[in-house]
């Protein structure tokens, strides 16, 4: 396939976080340096030469912007209007709150990473990593430590039960959680394919159910082709490939739960996670440092039980957190590496273990969008396809770097507000409505939320009345 100004074009979707990187046409960097770099040595010529950039291509990829945006977002999202984002009185006992306010930022980083892939797409006309190893980095950094949430809630619910659990509950709560919005956002992509589909409405419902079931299955499904050959709306829904992981990887607690049991399960973790990143398990990709993320997370929550004194906070563990995420994009490609898993590793640790990174993961924006950072993860290709849409504003604002950024701030801030209405009127009824049906107040967790509780309960001995005393 070739673009309009003779570049090839490296498919139809990005890889990182837009797509599932065991695809071909998301061939992995971590093995392949060499190619990434050629790869994007040919993607930056015809943006240095395009007659439409009259300004230079750093300020496209600067870095303070890209902060100032975030910083924000969350300082938006500390205002009054934002306060129904709040749990209620009560119900915020026992979550994590530096977890909260991470999420914000890992939804927001992988939302930067697509923008600067989205502006080189209108340009050019080529879906690529941008030149930018920073902005390259944000969206498997996102998801890497994403991962490692979910390893670490979970495991280390089983953990504090022992292993002992409701199955039927973890994953009723699980599909209430997930798939809601999921299947929101599904008719959002089935309703833009069917519409400019050749052929008439009832002509392409008539082909397109097939595809449509396996976009359905609420990411089960691994790696659905884009429906009726559409790869335009490929970004729309292109990084919903980690839902698949996240389930693999709850359908893998009932396999590893007895270790759960045992007192040396943090000593198996450790020599898991180095035989996955030695040998890659047979596995083709970044498959296994997938695996290996989730172990992380699954060995950070042993540790923090082993280990209770390591917790704390203070300026010199938020300095070294903040040194292991600068070592990670300094000497790896990208997160999906044996480097970048340790580092981020380390850093996922210090969090876990009360790092607060000066403050700002406790600061109310940043705990208030982390409720939200689920919809913020899901909905932000559907907000950057329609402001950065080639006829809308995307042609006007990919020229200018002010004009750029601009639309930037205004998609970062219309992100912010529907990803919140998206959470109260999706996300939070839909955990309302699991809960009634499990018949029990539970406690939310996994890559966007928090634990259930789940533990198997037994009803209690009936108390015998208490004897009378002889006369």
């Amino acid at each position: 396939m070739v673009a309009t100004n003779g570049v090839p074009r490296a498919g139809p979707r990005p890889s990182c976080c837009l797509m599932d990187p065991r695809s071909e046409s998301a061939t992995p960097i971590t093995a392949r340096s060499s190619r990434r770099r050629r790869r994007v040595d040919e993607y930056r010529e015809p943006i240095h030469s395009s007659p439409m950039m009259g300004e230079s291509m750093d300020g496209f990829y600067a870095i303070w912007p890209s902060l100032a945006l975030v910083a924000f977002a969350v300082c938006v999202a500390s205002t009054r209007p934002f306060r129904a984002l709040d749990p209620a009185p009560g119900a915020s006992s026992g979550r994590d709150v530096n977890l909260d306010g991470l999420r914000t930022f890992l939804a927001l980083a992988v939302f930067m990473h697509h923008m600067s892939i989205r502006r080189a797409a209108v340009l050019t006309g080529v879906v690529a990593l941008p030149p930018s190893h920073f902005y390259a980095y944000l969206g498997s950094f996102g998801v890497s430590v994403f991962f490692m949430i979910t390893g670490y809630l979970f495991w280390g619910k089983l953990l504090d039960r022992k292993g002992k659990i409701s199955w039927i509950d973890l994953y009723v709560h699980r599909f209430f959680r997930i798939v809601p919005l999921y299947w929101a956002l599904m008719a959002i992509y089935i309703t833009v394919v069917l519409t400019r589909a050749d052929g008439g409405l009832a002509s392409a419902i008539a082909s397109a159910w097939a595809g449509a079931l396996k976009w359905l299955a609420f990411g089960a499904y691994p790696g659905p082709p884009p429906l009726l050959g559409d790869t335009r709306a490929m970004p729309l829904v292109g990084m919903t490939w980690t839902l698949t992981y996240e389930w693999g990887f709850y359908a893998s607690l009932l396999v590893t739960a007895f270790l759960a049991r045992t007192r040396w399960s943090g000593p198996v973790l450790a020599v898991a996670i180095a035989l996955t990143l030695c040998t890659k398990l047979g596995l083709s990709g970044p498959v296994s440092y997938f695996i290996s993320l989730f172990l992380c997370g699954m060995l950070t929550a042993w540790m923090a039980r082993a280990f209770p004194r390591w917790r704390g906070d203070g300026y010199v563990r938020s300095i070294i957190a903040i040194g292991f995420v600068i070592a990670a994009v300094c000497l790896s490609d990208t997160a999906y590496s044996g480097v970048g898993v340790l580092l981020l590793g380390l850093f996922f640790l210090l969090i876990a273990s009360g790092t607060s990174l000066f403050g700002l993961l406790r600061c109310t924006g940043a705990m208030r969008l982390g409720h939200a950072s689920y919809s913020i993860y899901l909905l932000h290709g559907v907000v950057l396809c329609s402001f950065f849409a080639p006829s809308l504003l995307g042609g006007w604002a990919a020229g200018s770097v002010i004009r750029y950024w601009c639309l930037g701030a205004v998609t970062t801030m219309a992100l912010v507000v529907i990803a919140s209405l998206s959470y109260l009127g999706i996300e939070r009824p839909g955990i309302a409505l699991g809960r009634r049906l499990l018949g029990r107040r539970t406690d939310d967790t996994g890559m966007h939320g928090h634990a259930p509780s789940l533990v198997r309960t037994r009803p209690r001995p009936p108390i015998p009345p208490p004897e009378t005393p002889p006369a």
